[in-house]
């Protein structure tokens, strides 16, 4: 009759086990995997699956689904600082201000994380002259999509000194082309470049204040023009074509691929499965609140969901960050009108799933070209 394998001990494990002898890291077995496992096994092979089981089990009930406490005080910290940008823009240049001040704030904090203060201020400006552009040739077709390809192109240079540094450049530009922002009370072209501008100065000086240090993650130069390559393509035509078929909230089409094609070091069919799949998740989450919920509940619900996004994108959770994302902007944008929050939940599920077809086989095709490369 077989003895049975030990337990695992709880605590720390005496000199000379298994482990400290073959050299086996906690959770991984050289060339086998947790599939491998089968019952009934004995002796040595059998005390290593329990190791590989019950370390995997440890991982498992690690995994945090709030964002970590650093996470969340660093946002906090950042949030508390954009009011007062906040609430001037709201005071002098009504919705459309306070759109593009919040908008050059979380592109200068964006940046400012990534990268040295000189280097945010060039991408600050470069923004900003191309939300100007965009603004005076709103309406029109072919202009409004080579400015949004030229954005693109910026921000995946930009990914040369790290990676998401530039991410929302074709967003902003986006916007102002499609004529979001236009008519009364519409903003002219050095309105919407002058507040996105002092959004971004804002943002990048309250990160400079906090001592935030830079992180930068640098992306190979062929990878980055790769990718910036496509992005702009994609991004170009589809601005265009919102402005020529006159869709309804047509920016979103190059948010979604933004987001989803979001620059990495590496790219992968899983990454963009993943950043899709948070997307989708925060368009629908917030639509039965709405539905259901009185206006005055959704300004809480509002700001813990733009806590949330700024503290998962400090943990670097992108995934979680997608989700907020979206359900911040759309109650923001419903401005809790139940039929306004349905009918703009539905356009932009419908063009982030168009944006998602489109993104996923271009995030496939860049995987492809990336594994093809020598080393």
């Amino acid at each position: 009759m077989e003895r049975s394998p030990r337990p695992l001990p709880l605590g720390p494990e005496p000199a000379g086990s298994y482990r400290d002898r073959l050299g086996i890291v906690a959770g991984s077995l050289p060339g086998r995997s947790l599939c491998d496992v089968t019952p009934g096994k004995s002796g040595e092979a059998g005390f290593l699956e329990s190791l590989a089981v019950n370390n995997w089990l440890r991982k498992v009930t690690k995994v945090q689904l709030a964002p970590p406490g650093a996470a969340v005080r660093r946002a906090l910290m950042v949030l508390a600082a954009a009011l007062p940008i906040v609430v001037l823009a709201a005071f002098l240049g009504g919705m459309p201000g306070t759109v593009w001040a919040v908008l050059g704030l979380v592109t200068g904090a964006t940046s400012r994380a990534f990268l040295d203060t000189a280097r945010s201020a060039a991408l600050a400006l470069a923004i900003a002259g191309l939300v100007a552009a965009a603004t005076s040739v709103a309406g029109t077709a072919v202009p409004v999509g080579l400015i949004v390809a030229g954005a693109a192109l910026l921000g995946g240079l930009a990914d040369r000194w790290s990676a998401g540094s530039a991410t929302l450049a074709p967003v902003t530009a986006a916007i102002a082309g499609t004529g979001s922002l236009s008519g009364p009370p519409g903003l002219s072209w050095w309105e919407a470049a002058s507040w996105i501008l002092a959004g971004a100065a804002y943002g990048i000086a309250a990160l400079a204040l906090l001592r935030t240090r830079p992180r930068p993650r640098q992306v190979e130069a062929r990878r980055a023009a790769a990718h910036a390559a496509m992005l702009a393509a994609l991004c170009g035509a589809a601005a265009g074509l919102a402005v020529a078929f006159g869709l309804p909230h047509g920016y979103w089409i190059v948010l979604s691929l933004a987001s989803t094609l979001r620059p990495v070091v590496r790219e992968s069919p899983r990454r963009a499965v993943q950043r899709i799949t948070g997307t989708l998740l925060g368009v629908l989450i917030p639509i039965p609140l709405v539905y259901f919920l009185p206006s005055a509940a959704l300004i809480p619900i509002a700001a813990l969901s733009t806590l949330a996004l700024v503290s998962y994108l400090f943990a670097g959770e992108y995934t979680r960050e997608a989700v907020f994302m979206t359900v911040t902007l759309v109650i923001v944008t419903s401005g809790g009108v139940k039929a306004s929050a349905i009918a703009v939940g539905e356009i932009r599920l419908a063009w982030t799933i168009l944006g998602a077809l489109v993104a996923g086989a271009a995030a496939t095709a860049l995987w492809r070209l990336e594994r093809d490369w020598p080393d």
